[in-house]
């Protein structure tokens, strides 16, 4: 009966034994080299060494949660350790997957860089996390090339290990049907066991690499860093070759012409980040890329660190098809201490940003903010905003002042420009494009220094409505930047506080930027405004419009501010109004619309100009009167 009691329990443990172990079967293709797995120490020793490489093979690899496997390197001369799977499941990494050396007996942090290699696929859990001393790679291609020296194989392995003695030179994709996905949910906290440092997500040491390469790269909640090191993501869909570039301790991703990509999305307050003293490129390579619910893309010099030389990494994020950033979701590069501030590059053949996500350059150390490019085939647009009023778009700024809670920002540098290019760009449902100088605090004394950066707009058509704007402004102690629109057909803007401009705000000191537009057609309806403005102390920039054919100011917005273009010297102002200079084929200014130019603080208004090849009309008074 005990014998019969016992069997009953030994049968109903055994799956709850079975799950709580780690997976992890060498296969038989390193032949008598083959990996050696300690599944009660958590350790993977033996494999192939061939020069600085070292080789693995399995044909199950998995962890399971709150388990760890670590490879032990024979040595610190190892730099680089390879883990192929050859069976037919992918991998799931729900614990820590990490690497040590073994120094005379002793288990020590291992340099080498891991390559994890499954084209079945790989998840990453939502507390699985990295202990690896140098970069990580972890790709679903079907090979790995070593140069002219041959490949190791994970579709088609050999029994021997050829001389690859080398680093290695590319990931081959060659599966017939759609390469398998890689999925990070991680948000595990933690220190890690061999570097005794804080961690968070799927995270390797400063200075340092990580790359997911698929198929689809999906994160689902995960976070990235790397911090001053790099981070690259992307994902082939079919047939390819994709190089790998070595600088330093950075790992580079080269992909030709030609091939056809998978998707990459960020969804579900995923998070990549690479904020440090200086370093830290961010690259998403896919055919479309989506950053959705709450999600982040950051680089930039973190507080306290950083120099006059540093430099923060730059953000590229390139779709053959379309980038999608909404809800709540942002890409930012920013300065907290000491340096110069990333570049942020997007592009795509459409890029839609909505429901109050931005890109964003911020200066709020010591330091010029990064540029802000995005490019696009056909369309870019902003839309959407929260109900308590944050709104979508492009923000690059100079800040300074302190707010509860949170430490004194003291921004002194340039605002990073912004530059846009698509055959047609919208704005609308009070979407802002942005470059500014801001103070948190009054007056202006002790508030930012320097110079808002520049707009520029080239499209073939241009839409601003439903409060949308495009400014360049200061609200602190310099110069606000310049607004060049660009526009080979239709511009229209439309609706109350629908606007192009520069502005001179009331507690700010310094001169305002021009607008220069230039199009087809130009369109100004229900109260929306081209102007440049002051407030504070300093000069209003000049107002430029050339239009090709017809221009056309009709009406007044609910707000009772007439459809305008102009320059004015507010009351609370001591500076000169800009000029006004409009050209035009044709002009139409009717039913309460005004070109103006005026002062009501201290200081002239500016001139007009007005030359109109054919027809000039002006006519009727507006809903107010």
């Amino acid at each position: 009966m005990k014998f019969l009691i016992f069997s009953l329990l030994g049968i109903l443990l055994l799956p709850r034994i079975a799950w709580s172990q780690s997976v992890i079967l060498p296969d038989d293709t390193l032949g008598a080299e083959q990996s050696q797995v300690n599944q009660s120490l958590d350790l993977i020793e033996g494999g192939v060494r061939r020069g600085q490489n070292l080789f693995h093979s399995f044909r199950e690899f998995n962890i399971s949660d709150g388990l760890s496997a670590y490879f032990i390197a024979p040595d610190l001369e190892i730099q680089n350790i390879f883990a192929r799977v050859t069976g037919i499941n992918r991998s799931e990494i729900l614990g820590v997957l990490g690497t040590r050396a073994n120094v005379n007996g002793t288990f020590q942090a291992s340099p080498a860089n891991l390559f994890f290699l499954n084209p079945n696929g790989i998840l990453f859990g939502p507390n699985a996390s990295l202990d690896v001393g140098g970069s990580f790679v972890t790709t679903t291609a079907n090979a790995i090339q070593f140069g002219d020296q041959g490949s190791f194989s994970a579709t088609n392995p050999t029994n021997t290990v050829p001389l690859l003695n080398i680093d290695p030179s590319a990931f081959l994709f060659n599966a017939i049907n759609r390469q398998a996905a890689i999925v990070n949910q991680s948000s595990a906290q933690g220190t890690t066991l061999s570097r005794e440092q804080p961690f968070s997500g799927l995270q390797v040491p400063n200075g340092q690499s990580l790359v997911l390469l698929g198929g689809d790269v999906q994160m689902a909640g995960g976070i990235l860093q790397a911090p001053g090191g790099r981070v690259e993501l992307g994902g082939l869909a079919g047939v390819g070759a994709i190089g790998l570039i070595e600088n330093g301790n950075n790992l580079q991703l080269a992909f030709p012409g030609g091939v056809t990509f998978a998707d990459v999305s960020l969804i579900n307050n995923s998070r990549i980040n690479t904020q440090a003293g200086g370093g830290g490129d961010i690259q998403i390579n896919a055919q479309n890329i989506q950053i959705r619910n709450g999600s982040n893309i950051f680089s930039g010099i973190a507080e306290g660190l950083g120099s006059t030389n540093s430099k923060a990494g730059d953000i590229n994020v390139q779709a053959q098809g379309l980038v999608t950033i909404s809800n709540s979701s942002a890409i930012g590069s920013g300065v907290l201490g000491t340096g110069k501030g990333g570049n942020i590059k997007l592009i795509g053949r459409n890029v839609d940003i909505s429901n109050a996500s931005q890109v964003s350059s911020v200066s709020a150390g010591q330091g010029n903010a990064g540029d802000v490019s995005i490019q696009a085939d056909d369309t870019i647009s902003f839309s959407g905003r929260t109900e308590n009023g944050t709104p979508s778009g492009i923000l690059t700024s100079v800040v300074s002042g302190n707010l509860p809670g949170f430490p004194v920002l003291s921004g002194n540098g340039k605002g990073g420009n912004i530059h846009l290019q698509a055959r047609s760009i919208s704005l609308a449902d009070g979407a802002i494009v942005s470059s500014s100088i801001f103070s948190l605090s009054a007056p202006v004394t002790g508030a930012s220094q320097g110079q808002s950066g520049n707009i520029s707009i080239e499209a073939g058509s241009l839409t601003v409505t439903d409060g949308a704007q495009l400014n360049a402004s200061t609200f602190g102690e310099g110069n606000a930047g310049d607004v060049s629109i660009t526009v080979r057909d239709d511009a229209t803007f439309n609706g109350v506080s629908s606007s192009a401009g520069s502005a001179v705000a009331e507690t700010a000191v310094g001169q305002g930027g021009t607008l220069a537009l230039s199009a087809g057609s130009l369109t100004v309806t229900n109260g929306a405004q081209l102007n440049s403005s002051t407030f504070g102390e300093g000069d209003a920039g000049d107002v430029s419009i050339t239009v090709r054919d017809d221009a056309t100011f009709n009406g007044v917005g609910s707000n009772g501010f007439s459809s305008s273009a102009g320059s004015a010297v507010a009351e609370t102002a001591v500076g000169q109004g800009g000029t006004l200079a409009l050209s035009a084929g044709s002009l139409t200014v009717i039913d309460g619309a005004q070109l103006n130019s005026s002062t009501f603080g201290e200081g002239d208004a500016g001139d007009i100009s007005i030359t109109v090849r054919d027809d000039a009309t002006f006519n009727g008074v507006g809903s107010n009167g």
